[in-house]
């Protein structure tokens, strides 16, 4: 995982006069009574308070019928209470199989993360892996994350191809048992696919992952890095000891001339940093090294 390079006015409100004070002020018999008028008729023009007026009763409904199930609606979750308490994990259990049996495109509700679970967990119904993290600078981390999000995606569009197949099945369907199955073979169909995406992680993406280690460690030899890590943390060593202003900045600097330009060019792309760290040295390798 590459790591990246790093504060009313108040208010015065003048209390208004009260009544009492116009009362006092105003002392002349004229002005009084030109006083006890206007109030009088200010409280002449209130509004009565609004008599609270009886709720009406509910009209009656004809009972109607339930909405129809879609990729938002679980209507498993109401059929079976274990449904949370114990989610399904294939497309073929049963339960998933009654959703899709009402909706083709169904899935089941997300988990509920917990206090202590961490990252993101795996959801093998929209074909997400676990999001792997690391204490460690590992620059080969993110393009091998990179590798497990292009199999998500491919499971993803396998599954919308189920999903097709099973309408155009249930479309000539005229019971239930016909409906039913058509969505077991669409839970077969994608249970497939998310076997294909685990061979395509735990398989292709692993060993990707490792041969990304090695290409690293062949291009910090070949590109003569030992040695300008070695100025590198003794540059680092002596800001340790001195800690002047930018220091650190410096050294980094130094043996990044080349990679850090690459990486600014490369935005968000892992792959294209992954290629800059391999053709050329970086503060970040001498890290780990």
């Amino acid at each position: 995982m590459l790591v990246a390079y790093t504060k009313r006015s108040r208010s015065r409100h003048r209390r208004s006069p009260s009544l009492a004070c116009y009362l006092t002020t105003c002392s002349s018999t004229p002005c009084k009574r030109a006083l006890t008028v206007g109030v009088l008729a200010l409280l002449g023009c209130a509004k009565p308070a609004a008599k609270p007026v009886p709720p009406m009763p509910a009209p009656a409904i004809a009972a109607a019928a339930p909405p129809a199930p879609s990729a938002s609606i679980t209507p498993a979750k109401t059929a079976d209470p274990r449904w949370r308490s114990d989610p399904p994990a294939t497309w073929t259990d049963p339960r998933v199989i009654d959703g899709l049996a009402a909706d083709c495109d169904f899935l089941p509700p997300e988990r509920v993360l917990g206090p202590t679970d961490m990252g993101r967990p795996a959801d093998l119904f929209r074909c997400m892996t676990v999001y792997e993290q690391s204490c460690v600078i590992d620059v080969c981390m993110m393009p091998g994350e990179k590798c497990k999000e292009r199999c998500g995606d491919g499971c993803r569009s396998c599954g919308d191809a189920c999903s097709s197949s099973c309408k155009e099945c249930k479309s000539g369907c005229t019971d239930e048992t016909c409906k039913r199955a058509c969505a077991s073979s669409c839970a077969d169909c994608k249970q497939t696919c998310n076997r294909t995406m685990d061979r395509c992680a735990s398989g292709a993406c692993s060993k990707a992952y490792d041969a990304c280690g090695k290409a690293v460690r062949a291009a910090f030899v070949a590109h003569g890095c030992g040695s300008a890590c070695v100025r590198y943390q003794k540059c680092m060593t002596a800001c340790n000891d001195a800690r002047g202003d930018n220091c650190w900045e410096t050294c980094q600097a130094k043996v990044d001339a080349k990679f850090e330009p690459c990486r600014q060019a490369c935005g968000d792309d892992p792959d294209c940093v992954l290629k800059c760290h391999l053709t050329s040295c970086s503060s970040v390798l001498c890290e780990i090294h």
